[in-house]
């Protein structure tokens, strides 16, 4: 369930950066989704692995 916010999270931010042209994501939002995104990449590498 937490991966799934992770997604839904990181969607909610490209959409508001898509469309509300007065919206900057801090160093901080970007730092926390992009380690949110490794995570995700790295569980699902392990998952292809052991299947």
């Amino acid at each position: 369930m937490e991966f799934h916010r992770y997604l839904i999270d990181a969607q909610a931010q490209r959409t508001l950066a898509d469309y509300d042209t007065n919206s900057i994501a801090s160093e901080e939002d970007v730092e926390e989704i992009v380690d949110q995104a490794r995570t995700l990449l790295a569980i699902a590498l392990q998952n292809l692995m052991i299947n």
